[in-house]
């Protein structure tokens, strides 16, 4: 399935795909192109699987994931958007509306070239990410952390990164390069309590 808009002019409203509280739904062989915010927005779901994406020029995320509980991804391909490839967050508003923690999901096999970031894990408990390849990320390759936005009561846990490989951070052709960014970025400024965070395990990474 192709959906192709015209093109992206500016970072406003709008999605290309947008699903909420969904159960059981499967995501497959869906090409998205061109729009001016994420290609894909999927929230407050569970039990929801997405496999063989394929998401490239939008002023925002390729795939926009908000407050998912058992999401399981296998086969996303991202090129030139304003923001992550991969983007798994936890938002206090969805939570309240919906009740759904940001929690058990798994991710492989993820491709990204010329996005601002390749992967994003902001507040999310227990996510995996196995098998990646970032290729000229505009920013950081790699952030787990919090959102400024986010209260302080969330904080990423139980992290797994492993098997990827990460070249030219900063150095691609998106126009928000940073030729200071980092392969990978993990951000303790707002953590709660005592101010460290723990269970996070990188490996097997080549940059």
């Amino acid at each position: 399935m192709l959906f192709r808009s015209p093109t992206a002019t500016a970072r406003t409203s709008g999605y290309a795909v947008d699903i909420e509280t969904c159960t059981t739904c499967t995501l497959e062989n869906v090409t998205l192109n061109n729009g001016d915010l994420s290609g894909l927005r999927l929230a407050s779901s569970v039990h929801t699987y997405i496999h063989n994406l394929q998401i490239s020029n939008f002023f925002a995320n390729g795939a926009f994931l908000i407050n998912n509980q058992d999401l399981r991804l296998n086969g996303l391909s991202c090129m030139n958007n304003g923001d992550a490839c991969f983007e798994t967050s936890w938002y206090d508003s969805e939570f309240t509306a919906h009740a759904i923690p940001c929690e058990d999901i798994t991710a492989s096999n993820i491709r990204s070239y010329n996005d601002v970031e390749a992967i994003l894990i902001n507040s999310c408990h227990n996510v995996s990410v196995a098998g990646f390849s970032s290729s000229g990320s505009a920013k950081e390759s790699v952030f787990i952390g919090q959102d400024p936005s986010t209260t302080t009561a969330q904080w990423p846990d139980r992290i797994s990164i492993s098997d990827g490989t990460i070249y030219g951070s900063g150095y691609g052709s998106n126009t928000l390069n940073s030729t200071t960014a980092q392969a990978l970025y993990i951000n303790v400024g707002a953590a709660p309590g005592s101010g460290f965070i723990s269970h996070i395990a990188v490996s097997n990474i080549v940059a």
